[in-house]
């Protein structure tokens, strides 16, 4: 630590000037690379789950360069947005060496790498000391690092946060080495605290008694004991049961599935409306706002996902009649109709094309299918995956 503190400081974000060793570049490049690979396995995994036959790659991307053909303007609309996002990502990267945090005697100043038509986005600002009414600290528990330890500056009617940790003398700044930035264990409470008092930002401001700062609590970088409260405990609960019921309902016990598009307005309706009752719930048992946030959002999204096969169960409970065979017409492959009202079309995926390519238009087929209590029909699967598996083990070679 420096004995003396100067009377101005001009300091720059650190992550502009900690510079990412070639290595870990070479790295992530190796690793988006067979990420990318093990999805497009997996994708051709669960394409030849139902069905016996693995996806056909060639004729996949065949049939994308021939939409692509026919609605090439909007193709040059989304090559054209992909390409603006990503010059807007990289100008912002690179605008960020010339952010600067100017500590003096006066006040604090904050200014902005963007010319003044986008300093909407990131404004310039400024506070005078005596006008600051107010600073303090703000850190969360679950991202235990120096980096994410802010100040908050109010002053009435304006407040301004900084992340004091990030700001440093690029003259005197020693960038980290790839080990410690690939550091998988976090610091400990008092080296955070330690780490953020010792800088430069938090050095001016504890040289100059004039400017009041709330002291750095310990107590609120730990962790919130979730397992210790009764309601947060619950709505782990429902979480856990609702991904592991979405999960073996979807692929597992139910070959049943929707004749028309699934409800997902009821979806989110439904995710969104317990995720506002468990935020409400949490907030009461004085579970603190981000872990009440965490908690309700994820279980939210659970609950949601659980509803499309929770639907089509409880329509399949709620059923008198049972499964019903129906006579169906093909208009074209993969396409049917009823000759009567009430049972809908079936439009089968497209990977099955060339199963009903082997039928007639007009020919019929039977398919069974139910219409359940809550008024909708669903289909009956399995037979139908058991003749399209059976269709390509004897065609293959």
């Amino acid at each position: 630590m420096q004995d003396t503190v100067p009377t101005q400081l001009i300091l720059q974000n650190r992550a502009t000037l900690s510079q990412r060793p070639p290595r870990i570049g070479l790295w992530l490049v190796v690793l988006t690379i067979l990420t990318i690979i093990g999805l497009l396995a997996v994708m051709s995994y669960l394409g030849a789950t139902e069905d016996g036959k693995f996806i056909d790659w060639n004729a996949l991307i065949a049939k994308l360069l021939a939409k692509a053909q026919e609605n090439w303007f909007k193709g040059l609309l989304a090559a054209f947005a992909i390409f603006a996002s990503g010059l807007q990502m990289f100008y912002f990267v690179t605008a960020r060496h010339r952010e600067r945090l100017v500590l003096d005697e006066l006040g604090i100043s904050y200014v902005s790498p963007l010319p003044k038509a986008l300093q909407f986005i990131m404004p310039s600002w400024r506070f005078q000391w005596i006008g600051i009414r107010r600073a303090e600290f703000k850190t969360n528990a679950y991202t235990k690092r120096p980096e994410f330890v802010t100040i908050v500056f109010h002053t009435g009617l304006r407040k301004r946060t900084i992340r004091p940790y990030m700001w440093v003398d690029a003259t005197d700044f020693q960038p980290p080495s790839w080990k410690e930035q690939l550091r998988l264990t976090p610091p400990k409470i008092e080296e955070i605290v330690a780490e953020v008092m010792n800088s430069p930002v938090m050095q001016f401001i504890q040289a100059r008694p004039h400017i009041k700062l709330a002291p750095l609590s310990l107590q609120r970088l730990k962790p919130f004991a979730l397992e210790k409260n009764p309601v947060t405990l619950a709505f782990v609960a429902v979480f856990f049961v609702s991904i592991l019921y979405a999960f073996a309902d979807t692929f597992i016990f139910n070959a049943e599935n929707y004749t028309s598009q699934p409800f997902y307005l009821v979806y989110v309706t439904g995710g969104l409306t317990l995720s506002l009752i468990a935020l409400l719930l949490l907030r009461g048992a004085k579970v603190p706002v981000t872990e009440s946030l965490v908690v309700a959002v994820l279980t939210g999204v659970a609950f949601g996902a659980a509803l499309y096969p929770g639907l089509l169960r409880a329509n399949q409970l709620t059923d008198t009649g049972g499964l019903q065979t129906y006579e169906y017409k093909m208009i074209e492959p993969a396409y049917f109709v009823h000759e009567q009202d009430g049972p809908p079309e079936l439009k089968f995926p497209e990977r099955h094309r060339e199963f009903w390519s082997q039928y007639d238009p007009g020919s019929t087929q039977e398919f069974e299918l139910r219409k359940g209590g809550l008024g909708f029909y669903q289909i009956n699967m399995k037979p139908i995956y058991d003749r399209i598996r059976n269709y390509y083990e004897q065609t293959s070679p």
